[in-house]
């Protein structure tokens, strides 16, 4: 839970000129909230952890169940080739990390090697419309904590 605490501390979002806040804002109002009852309350789930070994995060997906991941980012990251991210263990800091979700899995046609669909935030522009895939040896070395989403 730590590691996933310093996560979400951490910078992981893209710089401001990568994505450049609106000049205006939108001209429509957000539509109101419904009020809740003082007896009502809002509770969010439990993080529940599981372990950052490839075999586990394979396990989950097989059952159709996406898996929250925080990874230690690498050059190779920031710039998925043809929609793949190469291994790398060139780190781009030892303190920086950032969160994505595995959806799918797959495995290499060349290499035989298993590797992870993921979903960034990064919007369309990263890898393929927001998505890449992330081989099993990236996620042995650079995954730092996984959780059920």
């Amino acid at each position: 839970m730590m590691h996933l605490s310093e996560a979400l501390a951490q910078h992981g979002q893209p710089a401001d000129m990568a994505c450049p806040y609106l000049v205006h804002e939108p001209l429509e109002a957000p539509p109101d909230l419904p009020q809740l009852a003082a007896s009502e309350k809002l509770y969010a789930a439990t993080v529940q952890l599981i372990s950052t070994a490839p075999q586990q995060i394979e396990d989950e997906l097989r059952q159709g169940k996406p898996v929250g991941l925080i990874l230690k980012l690498t050059d190779t990251f920031l710039k998925p080739t043809q929609g793949m991210i190469e291994f790398s263990h060139m780190l781009l800091s030892t303190n920086m990390y950032h969160a994505v979700v595995a959806t799918g899995l797959g495995k290499h046609s060349g290499t035989g090697e298993l590797h992870f669909r993921i979903r960034n935030t990064w919007g369309e522009d990263w890898g393929e419309q927001g998505k890449a895939w992330l081989p099993h040896s990236y996620v042995q070395s650079h995954a730092v904590t996984a959780f059920k989403v």
